[in-house]
C-alpha cells in the first residue's frame, strides 16, 4: 500500500473544467460543500452520469476501492485516508477539494474555460490571465460557478483589467485598498467578518466560524496566513465601534490605515 503518491498528484476540482472524460471512480480530498457540488454537476455534463457521493470516515484501500460502483464520488478529509496500490492510483481520479488561490493552476483553468466559450477556437493571450484571476479572487474564494461567470463577463465586456492596479485588501494597501465606488459599509464588515474569522482560525475553532457565515475555503484560507495578532485586535475592536455607532466611518478606515501601515 502508499500514501505518500500524492505530494503532486490531486487535481484542484475547477481543472474538471478542462476534461471531457473521467474516471469511474473518483476521490475527493476535503469537504467544501461548494466545490462538491460543483464537481458532482460538472461530473454529470461530462459522463451523463448522477455520481453517489460516499463521505469515508475509514480509510480507503483497494478493497473498498474494488467494492464501489462506478460513478462514484468518495469523500475524504485528508489524504492520510487514502491507501491505495500504484496500479488502483493510476486508474482512479483524485482530487483537491481546496481554496482556489492566486496564480494558481486552478484559477487559470477558470479563465482558459471562459475563453474558450467567449472566442472559441481562439488562443488566450496570456497577459490576459493574472489581471483577470486577481480581480475575480478579490471578490470570490469559494464558489467556481460564479468565477467562471465572472470570467466571462469580464472578457466579454473587454475591460483591460492588465492596465489597472491590483485589487489589496487593507493589510496589503494600508491607505489605497479602497477603491472609488465601493461600498464603504460592506468592505468594513468584510473587514469584521474576515478579522473575526482569522481570530476562530488560530484556536481551530471551526464550529464557531461556521456558524457566523464562514465557509470551508475561508477559513482553511485563513488558517494558511499569518497576521500581526495585535493588529487584527485592534482592528476588531475598532470595526466593533463603528458597529455599535460609535465610530464613524471615516473615522475607521483613517485609522485602519495607521493600524496597518505600522504608522
Amino acid at each position: 500500500m502508499v500514501s505518500n503518491l500524492l505530494s503532486n498528484d490531486p487535481y484542484p476540482i475547477p481543472l474538471i473544467l478542462d476534461r471531457d472524460k473521467l474516471p469511474k471512480i473518483n476521490v475527493v480530498i476535503g469537504s467544501d460543500d461548494e466545490q462538491l457540488r460543483f464537481f458532482k454537476k460538472e461530473y454529470f455534463k461530462i459522463t451523463g452520469n448522477v455520481p453517489t457521493i460516499c463521505k469515508q470516515t475509514e480509510k480507503i484501500t483497494d478493497d473498498i476501492l474494488y467494492k464501489d460502483e462506478d460513478n462514484t464520488i468518495l469523500v475524504i478529509n485528508s489524504e492520510s485516508y487514502l491507501e491505495i496500490s500504484q496500479d488502483v492510483f493510476k486508474k482512479i481520479g483524485v482530487w483537491s477539494n481546496t481554496p482556489v488561490t492566486k496564480r494558481s493552476s486552478a484559477i487559470n483553468c477558470i479563465i482558459k474555460k471562459a475563453y474558450s466559450i467567449t472566442h472559441p477556437g481562439k488562443k488566450l493571450d496570456k497577459n490576459m490571465v493574472n489581471p483577470i484571476g486577481d480581480y475575480i479572487l478579490y471578490r470570490d474564494r469559494d464558489d467556481i460557478e460564479n468565477m467562471l461567470w465572472e470570467a466571462i463577463a469580464l472578457i466579454t465586456n473587454g475591460e483591460d483589467l492588465s492596465q489597472k492596479k491590483e485589487y489589496k485588501d487593507v493589510w496589503d494597501s494600508p491607505y489605497k485598498w479602497l477603491k472609488p465606488g465601493d461600498n464603504v459599509t460592506q468592505k468594513l464588515n468584510y473587514l469584521y467578518m474576515t478579522f473575526l474569522w482569522y481570530t476562530y482560525s488560530r484556536t481551530d475553532e471551526w464550529q464557531k466560524a461556521k456558524s457566523t457565515g464562514c465557509s470551508p475555503s475561508k477559513f482553511q484560507w485563513l488558517k494558511s496566513i499569518n497576521f500581526n495578532n495585535y493588529d487584527v485586535l485592534k482592528s476588531v475592536e475598532l470595526l466593533s465601534q463603528w458597529k455599535n455607532g460609535t465610530k464613524k466611518s471615516y473615522q475607521v478606515l483613517a485609522e485602519l490605515g495607521i493600524i496597518w501601515s505600522g504608522d
